[in-house]
């Protein structure tokens, strides 16, 4: 029953990163990362 909470926060940090690399890959496949990289190597 201890090692319940540590899973608990443990999944939460997991639910978190997986939620934060999909947004990522969304924004991805939207394309604007290109144009982000773009605008800075223009500068």
């Amino acid at each position: 029953m201890e090692e319940r909470g540590g899973f608990r926060t443990h999944h939460k940090y997991m639910i978190a990163a997986i939620g934060v690399i999909a947004v990522l890959a969304f924004l991805y496949n939207l394309g604007i990362f290109d144009v982000w990289t773009v605008e800075q190597a223009a500068k």
